[in-house]
């Protein structure tokens, strides 16, 4: 009886091996969607465009970027959660997907239970700014100016829930100070209202302040990663020059349904390591204020739960709710 048993469990074991070696094998036989839960032209867009084109061309077959934008980055991730666990559909995701847990209660799908990622593609580091009327030449600076004037700083978000207004948050639990928050309609406005004084401080990706840090109009005082930039190297990380423990990125990943078999996921994140390691792809992220970082799927799942974990305990800390 034990030795049939045994016979009948090998028997399953060899018909799925080859089962999944398939799904491998004919993986991919038409076009891949790359949904990018924003409007066409920005960082995020430009990313997913030349990684996807290089992931086409490793693959053989048509990745199609498609823009999805809306509802936080919730419309583009519902529609990636509900596909068929194929591959076919993609997700260039954001960090939204560790803020939105907490800030929408009430999200159409379960981030970690319906979604599974492929992998890391970049980080995009955050830069704290100053308008040049603020007499800090330092974050250590800035720390004791707004410890010596609590409430009269005001800092901008590209709106109440994003990620630069969460990152602004944890900077002022961690150094201690009482900052005052002016929600944006995206960092467009917020730049203009920087630059003229009516605003003093802000904490953005690069991409927003980069003409401003240029000109002068502008001043940075450190960035949200652990090293120096190298499109800032002169400008140190936050939590080495004044607030201890300070990180803030934004960051890009790829995420598919939570059904799609292990071997088609490691076929497409081996395909976007190999991507990013292309001359080309590196340089276009870099010129978008991005770093490429590829992390495969295991290591991104258990990134992606400790900022749930991270940035909803800020959420609640500071009451933050958003318009559903």
């Amino acid at each position: 009886m034990k030795i049939f048993l045994w016979r009948a469990c090998m028997a399953s074991v060899l018909a799925i091996v080859p089962a999944l070696a398939s799904a491998a094998g004919e993986f991919p036989s038409k076009p891949i969607r790359m949904l990018v839960p924003f409007a066409p032209g920005g960082s995020t867009d430009v990313a997913a465009r030349v990684v996807g084109g290089k992931m086409s061309e490793l693959l053989g077959t048509p990745v199609v970027v498609e823009n999805m934008a809306g509802a936080g980055t919730v419309i583009a991730t519902q529609a990636v959660a509900r596909a068929a666990p194929d591959g076919y559909t993609v997700l260039f995701g954001t960090n939204t997907l560790g803020l939105n847990p907490t800030l929408r209660p009430n999200l159409p799908y379960n981030t970690l239970k319906d979604l599974r990622s492929v992998g890391m593609v970049a980080r995009q580091p955050f830069v704290l700014v100053v308008n040049p009327s603020v007499p800090a030449k330092s974050v250590a600076e800035l720390v004791a100016y707004a410890k010596a004037n609590p409430g009269k700083i005001n800092f901008g978000s590209a709106g109440t829930g994003t990620g630069n207004h969460l990152a602004q948050e944890l900077f002022s639990v961690l150094s201690d100070t009482k900052l005052t928050h002016i929600p944006y309609r995206g960092d467009g406005p917020m730049v203009v209202d920087l630059i003229s004084g009516r605003i003093q401080m802000s904490l953005s990706t690069i991409p927003s302040f980069w003409p401003q840090i240029e000109s002068g109009k502008l001043r940075p005082l450190g960035i949200g990663d652990t090293e120096a930039l190298p499109q800032l190297p002169n400008v140190p990380p936050i939590s080495k020059s004044g607030v201890p423990g300070f990180v803030a990125t934004a960051w890009n990943a790829l995420i598919v349904p939570a059904g799609v078999p292990q071997p088609v996921v490691d076929k497409l994140s081996h395909t976007l390591e190999q991507a990013l390691q292309d001359p080309k792809v590196r340089k276009t992220l870099l010129d978008s204020g991005a770093v490429p970082d590829y992390m495969p799927a295991a290591q991104f799942d258990a990134y992606l739960a400790s900022e749930i974990k991270r940035w909803g305990e800020i959420i609640r800390a500071r009451n933050i709710k958003v318009e559903e």
